[in-house]
């Protein structure tokens, strides 16, 4: 701030004389202040006087600070540094990618010194042609700088000119020098100093990526000069045997490239490739770096072109060459929104073509608007959980099937693995349509699948009949971790399984869930079916359905087996075992065999025998079977000619009976039949079946219920009172039963329909004798028994033992009278 000169009388002059003193106190020491501005200044051109390290690393994308878009003379240091936002990766590693117009250089300015010789080196790829074809060069050169770091210059190394995608990667290689020799193709100006190696670009809509900028002393690399005496001698043999031509042939092949590098498939349709050229590779199907990087091979005019062959502009003709495809070789996309259909066609008829193989499918959403057909030899991997077939909503047709293919032979090896099949329904279809089918195969695998939401079956394994589209066997299926969820769900008459499987021989299934499907959740039909660890719930019907057979005239029984089943909450049965073949035939018992099944909550039964066509030709063996609080029974079997045998298990608590059977000849041991309204029931005309162990307890209407069919033996079986209800009224009882237990509490009477608290055994009979063994001490009155509408002459034998000894009793008809099962005759003792 200015003071004004003090004035004569100037009454301010105290007030400026105060103010200069401030202003003085500022800066204590001028001449110090100066002096340190003065060493600052000095130090700084010191520092700039430094050349920047030269980089060791040469590669533009991999150093982005290394390289700058200025070719201004001065301090390097001070120049700015190329965008990194410029920096892109592909096939060539990291690189920049320089749009339109603009300049990539080296920061370091290297140093021209006397006597020694460099290698300048460029290394660039069109990655974006210009619409302009005068537009398109890219420029290689050096420009000069002299001693003070002034530019004094230019020099071009080579202008690429026509460049374009279809080009591949250029190199472009100069030695320089500031002395010119034989091998030096560029000489520095004579007041050239230092240098800078730079790439310039040309056009607006142009991209090209600038991959090397190399500057190298090979001074020491030729200075040595080794004896050429030997290599003389040997070259002067080689020249009498036409070496000389040879080399220039093997010189022509090198400068002829026999491969090529191009960008995508469109690039090759629009290129010459040079006719030396026996391989194309392609950065991408659709544009670079989308995975889709293939390798095309040179094939003779096909006469019938498909889909993944492709023809360049100078008419070769190129198929792709991959011994493993990537569905992305074959254009699919993934993203959810553009239509794949096309192009998993396009990779399954390769491997058509070329007799089998697998594609590797991306962990991505891969969007379908119609069906694609199988092949042969066929192997989808995809990722668990992650790889998705989704079927457009509206479009009701089968993701994948054979059913196109029109013809009778069944499709062989086929397996998926990891994939979720989509149908993608809005439940209001007129008609159901698989997700997938296969219909008539040999050797079919699929493994970690998801089948969903189809309008149809999630997965139908269907041989249709002869002359139809498909017809054939079923043969040889491997089903594991995979899940049928929410099928067949439609406004149409018929609603549809998770899984539909018919005429399977050799069908295995391990470790399967099914679930919320408009009908049975698992549906298995064939003459050998092995499952293990399956469950089934929520499903509208049944949550598994077995049905054994057909049987061929002749043939095999069916042998079906299923161990560590688990089915609940499903709308009628958990499990439903049946068989095809019909009454007559001649043909043997299927046999199904159930252990380590648990079935409970079902609207209807547990687990339930239907013989549709009247055949009652199916064995059922049992173990460790587990039903409770269904809606019906525990465990039904209607047929008469059913064959069942039982062995260990717990039905308790069933709506009605805890084991109902129509069947004779059945074995049941080691049952626990608790809290149903009838624990064990015989129906029709059952006879001739066995309980053997079994226990009985507050089953709250009748502990047994055994039938008239007769000759029915209860062995070994214990209960609480009124736990054992020998039969109820009957004219067609013409045989016995036999009995072996213990009734507990109370005074063990025996009467005809159980009425009374303490009744041991009751049963009602026509005129035959009844022989029972009791495990009891009945005292003094061994019994008073009610024998309903029994003749005077009928003569009841007891054979009692009492603890220590056995003896015979016979029981005669006594005087009529009233007791709990009605009028009759009292028989007493004798």
């Amino acid at each position: 701030m200015a003071i004004d000169h003090i004035s004569v009388g100037d009454v301010n002059s105290i007030a400026k004389v105060n103010l200069a003193i401030d202003q003085a106190n500022l800066v204590p020491t001028k001449a110090d202040q100066s002096a340190l501005d003065a060493e600052t200044a000095a130090r700084k051109s010191a520092i700039a006087a430094v050349p920047l390290a030269e980089p060791v690393n040469t590669r533009p994308g991999d150093a982005a600070s290394y390289f700058t878009p200025s070719l201004a003379g001065g301090d390097p240091a001070s120049l700015p540094s190329v965008d990194a936002a410029r920096v892109r990766f592909d096939d060539a590693g990291y690189v920049i990618r320089q749009a339109g117009d603009g300049i990539v250089a080296s920061r370091a300015l290297y140093p021209l010194e006397p006597g020694r010789k460099y290698l300048v080196e460029y290394a660039v790829q069109r990655r974006v042609n210009s619409p302009d074809p005068d537009n398109d060069a890219i420029k290689c050169a050096i420009a000069w700088y002299d001693q003070a770091r002034g530019a004094v210059g230019q020099a071009v190394v080579q202008n690429l000119l026509g460049v374009t995608t279809g080009s591949g990667r250029l190199t472009v290689q100069a030695v320089v020098s500031r002395a010119a020799a034989d091998d030096v193709n560029v000489v520095s100006p004579g007041a050239a100093r230092y240098c800078r190696p730079f790439v310039q670009t040309y056009g607006t809509l142009v991209q090209s990526d600038i991959e090397v900028i190399r500057w190298t002393d090979i001074t020491n690399a030729s200075a040595y000069s080794p004896d050429l005496t030997a290599l003389e001698g040997r070259t002067a043999a080689l020249e009498s045997v036409d070496a000389g031509d040879r080399l220039t042939a093997l010189e022509g092949q090198m400068t002829a490239p026999n491969s090529v590098r191009i960008a995508t498939v469109g690039d090759l349709v629009a290129a010459d490739v040079p006719v030396s050229a026996d391989t194309v590779e392609l950065l991408g199907y659709t544009s670079v770096g989308d995975k889709g990087f293939q390798r095309q091979r040179r094939i003779s005019v096909p006469a019938s072109p498909q889909s993944w062959q492709y023809q360049s502009a100078d008419g070769a003709w190129w198929e792709l060459d991959a011994p493993l495809l990537f569905a992305e070789m074959m254009g699919v996309v993934g993203d959810g929104a553009t239509d794949d259909t096309a192009a998993i066609n396009r990779a399954i008829r390769y491997i058509e073509a070329n007799g089998g193989g697998r594609i590797v499918l991306p962990p991505r959403n891969m969007r379908m608007t119609g069906n694609v057909g199988w092949c042969n030899g066929l192997e989808l991997v995809g990722v668990p959980g992650q790889t998705k077939f989704t079927l457009d909503r509206g479009i009701n047709v089968e993701l994948f099937s054979n059913l196109k293919q029109k013809s009778a032979i069944p499709i062989e090896d086929l397996s998926v693995y990891g994939i979720i099949f989509d149908g993608n329904s809005s439940g209001t279809e007129s008609v159901g349509a698989s997700a997938v089918t296969v219909n008539g195969y040999k050797r079919l695998r699929a493994k970690a699948c998801i089948f969903q939401n189809a309008s149809g079956y999630g997965l139908g394994l269907q041989a249709k009949p002869t002359g139809s589209d498909i017809s054939g066997p079923q043969e040889d299926c491997w089903l594991e971790d995979c899940v049928f969820r929410y099928n067949g769900h439609n406004a149409g008459t018929d609603q549809y399984d998770g899984l539909d499987m018919k005429s399977a021989n050799r069908l295995w299934a391990v470790n399967c869930i099914a679930y919320g499907n408009a009908d049975k959740g698992l549906d298995f039909r064939g003459l050998q079916v092995y499952a293990e660890n399956c469950i089934a719930y929520d499903n509208t019907t049944f949550g598994i359905s077995i049905q054994a057979g057909p049987v061929p005239t002749g043939g095999t029984p069916a042998y079906c087996s299923f161990k560590g089943l688990e089915t609940y909450n499903n709308g009628t049965r958990g499990v439903q075992i049946a068989t095809s073949d019909a009454a007559g035939d001649g043909e043997a018992y299927s046999v199904v065999v159930l252990s380590d099944v648990r079935s409970y909550g079902n609207v209807l039964d547990g687990i339930a025998i239907a013989d549709p066509n009247g055949s009652g030709k199916i064995k059922l063996v049992g173990s460790d079977i587990h039903c409770w609080s269904n809606g019906a029974h525990g465990f039904n079997n209607p047929s008469a000619g059913a064959k069942i045998s039982l062995t260990g298990g717990i039905f308790e608590g069933n709506a009605q009976q805890g084991v109902v059977t129509a069947g004779s000849g059945g074995t049941f041991a080691a049952l626990q039949l608790i809290g149903n309204v009838v624990g064990f029931d015989e129906i029709g005309t059952a006879a001739d079946n066995m309980l053997i162990g079994c226990g009985f307890s507050g089953n709250t209407s009748a502990p047994t219920s055994l039938n008239a069919g007769g000759n029915t033996e209860l062995i070994g079986c214990r209960g609480t009172p009124a736990a054992l209800i020998l039969g109820r009224p009957s004219s067609s009882w013409v045989n016995y039963f036999r009995a072996e237990g213990r009734a507990t509490g109370g005074n063990p009477r025996l009467a005809s329909d159980g009425s009374d608290a303490n009744v041991g055994f009751s049963y009602s009979t026509k005129g035959n004798a009844l022989h029972q063994w009791f495990a009891n001490n009945f005292g003094t009155e061994l019994a008073r028994i009610n024998y309903q509408a029994l003749a005077n002459t009928t003569t009841l034998i007891l054979l009692v033992n009492d603890g220590t000894t056995t003896s015979l009793r016979t029981v005669k008809p006594g005087a009529a009278g009233t007791g709990p099962g009605g009028t009759g005759h009292m028989l007493y003792v004798d």
